[in-house]
């Protein structure tokens, strides 16, 4: 689990720890990477769609 401070550290500091976290589960035979990014959160869901990842959900909350 990880957060980006600024938008346009995206490309940058988001590919590494994206990418340590990707190694990380191939060398631990994960099948598959999940993650979550705010339906409005754009910067992050162009970087996501560049990297290949699908859009598979939406979640929908309510704060009780």
């Amino acid at each position: 689990d990880f957060h980006i401070a600024r938008p346009d550290l995206w490309d940058t500091v988001g590919e590494l720890l994206l990418e340590s976290a990707m190694a990380h589960g191939r060398e631990h035979g994960w099948r598959q990477i999940i993650v979550v990014c705010p339906h409005r959160e754009l910067p992050k869901a162009a970087f996501l769609a560049k990297r290949e990842l699908s859009l598979t959900t939406e979640w929908w909350t309510k704060t009780l």
